[in-house]
């Protein structure tokens, strides 16, 4: 799986890093590989990825990190850590929101890193386009509101996907991949 990641809210690189040391956790556990690509406005162009200005694969996905100074901040409502925008059956062109505010607060109030926040919202709204939208779980990375023991937690040890939630997103990444591969092109030689 692919994450391309547009950090319009600039949290610091650090902050990025940690993200994706805890989400890689969390899905390396589910037995799903991230690839991350640092698409951000901050990084140089010629550091930027240039596959960032593709079309994304099946099981690619765009994190749009965004404040609420986000000049399109009318096709997202602002409330809890993120959104997973409905997505083709296929994982092709799917795009999940993380909010910036909330996250930052509850770091600072709770006195939890920013990172381990940041990378449970992401592998949540992941969640989300693996499972679907009425994916929420009384407990763990899906519950659709952490709780105090959930985020003094997340300070130590990533939540975790359920079991059946492990089996669901590894059977829907089998499914999309072996259904998005195409056959290798032969290289053609020059007469």
């Amino acid at each position: 799986m692919t994450l391309r990641i547009y950090n319009y809210a600039h949290f610091h690189p650090a902050v990025l890093a940690g993200s994706e040391q805890v989400t890689a956790m969390i899905f390396r556990r589910v037995g799903v590989d991230v690839t991350w690509m640092d698409c951000s406005l901050y990084v140089p162009p010629l550091a930027k990825t240039p596959v960032c200005q593709d079309s994304m694969a099946p099981a690619e996905f765009a994190v749009r990190i965004v404040d609420r100074s986000w000049p399109q901040r009318t096709v997202v409502h602002f409330e809890g850590t993120g959104l997973a925008l409905p997505c083709a059956r296929n994982l092709t062109g799917c795009y999940l929101y993380i909010f910036y505010e909330p996250i930052a607060q509850w770091a600072e109030d709770e006195d939890i890193s920013a990172s381990a926040i940041l990378g449970h919202a992401i592998a949540h709204e992941v969640g989300h386009l693996l499972l679907g939208s009425n994916s929420h779980s009384r407990t763990g990375i899906m519950r659709e509101r952490w709780s105090q023991v959930d985020l003094t937690a997340m300070a130590h040890n990533p939540l975790r996907f359920s079991p059946d939630q492990c089996r669901r997103i590894q059977a829907t990444l089998r499914t999309q991949l072996s259904a998005g591969r195409k056959e290798p092109r032969t290289r053609q030689e020059n007469p």
